[in-house]
């Protein structure tokens, strides 16, 4: 109770103080009211769609949920904010995956591999994900 008033406090000196919002976010969460505390998530990206916590937050609710549209929408924005990010990358590859939207997927692992081309783990994820789109685009023709 005390963490949420001050957080609320907080809000009221500086409704754009993205940080607080994600406070408040996870004070509402521990204390079982999910859609509150997603719609303090969705505060916080308003405000600021560069607050990695709120990002990664918003994925991991999305992905418990199997709400993946919005969390999706949420990693691209901050990804295009940020210079590089491998984790949020990888996750935004993984919901790509999720949704069957492979061809995405791909894509993102490409960029990772623009990053770390040496990398053998993300070599490895490019080509599973080439064989599976190959082998969807035989099924579909």
């Amino acid at each position: 109770e005390e963490a949420k008033e001050r957080f609320r406090a907080a809000l009221e000196i500086d409704t754009k103080f993205d940080k607080a919002w994600v406070g408040l976010a996870v004070v509402h969460q521990s204390m079982g009211d999910f859609v509150l505390a997603k719609a303090n998530i969705e505060n916080a990206l308003d405000v600021n769609p560069s607050n990695r916590t709120a990002v990664l937050l918003s994925s991991s609710w999305g992905i418990r949920e199997n709400d993946y549209s919005v969390c999706t929408e949420h990693l691209q924005k901050y990804l295009e904010t940020v210079e590089f990010d491998e984790e949020a990358s990888l996750l935004l590859a993984h919901l790509f995956c999720l949704q069957g939207q492979r061809m995405q997927a791909q894509l993102e692992v490409e960029r990772l591999l623009l990053w770390h081309p040496e990398n053998e783990k993300f070599q490895q994820l490019e080509i599973e994900l080439r064989n599976q789109t190959e082998q969807f685009q035989k099924k579909d023709a």
